[in-house]
């Protein structure tokens, strides 16, 4: 059980902080702050950067083998992603599957990071 409840603790702010920042940058692009091509741009950055930093805090956790965990919290991520792009969008196309592999990379690659900066 208490795994389970470390994995929807993990979803639950990765979707919390992913929902706050593209109200921001929503509302920004609202305004005229962003243009489109930039505020998508921004969205990519800022993604790949927040599973980054996700994955660093799994890493740091992380008992052994920082790139496994860093692989299943990038899954969840991209599962709940996926989940809320069918219900809302309705499709799935190739930028949109390179899009979520880079957040698996960043998530794994943070996770690593993540384990070698842990205090033994």
């Amino acid at each position: 059980m208490g795994k389970v409840k470390k994995y929807v603790k993990f979803g639950g702010m990765m979707l919390l902080i992913a929902a706050l920042y593209i109200l921001i940058l929503g509302t920004f692009y609202y305004f005229g702050i962003f243009k489109y091509k930039s505020a998508v741009t921004v969205n990519f950055i800022l993604m790949a950067l927040l599973a980054f930093i996700f994955g660093i805090f799994t890493g740091k956790n992380a008992n052994q083998k920082g790139y496994i965990e860093g692989m299943k919290k990038g899954g969840l991520s991209i599962a709940l992603l996926i989940l809320m792009n069918l219900l809302f969008y309705r499709h799935f196309s190739l930028s949109i599957a390179l899009y979520y592999i880079i957040i698996v990379i960043g998530c794994t690659s943070g996770s690593m990071l993540g384990i070698n900066l842990k205090r033994h």
